[in-house]
């Protein structure tokens, strides 16, 4: 539940979900997203299920970024710029 509440912090704060895997504001949450979508990655292939329905409906209710941002996105974000 607290990556789901600094989830929706970071897009309250950024305008958008796409939390780089490096984010500097919140490396942990940067993680947490880099592995959210390396499980639904795998779901979706048929090699794993690590994410349920349930979780996986709870990040696209907050827009969730299910791919990692480009570049310039993460460079925005750990500038502190906002990405829209």
């Amino acid at each position: 539940r607290k990556h789901i509440s600094d989830l929706a912090d970071f897009r309250a704060n950024h305008g958008h979900t796409a939390v780089p895997g490096n984010y500097k504001g919140n490396p942990v949450l940067g993680e947490w997203a880099v592995a959210m979508r390396e499980a639904y990655k795998l779901r979706i292939e048929g090699k794993g299920n690590l994410l349920d329905e349930e979780k996986i409906a709870e990040l696209d209710t907050l827009g969730f970024g299910w791919i990692e941002p480009p570049q310039e996105v993460a460079d925005a974000t750990n500038n502190e710029g906002t990405f829209c």
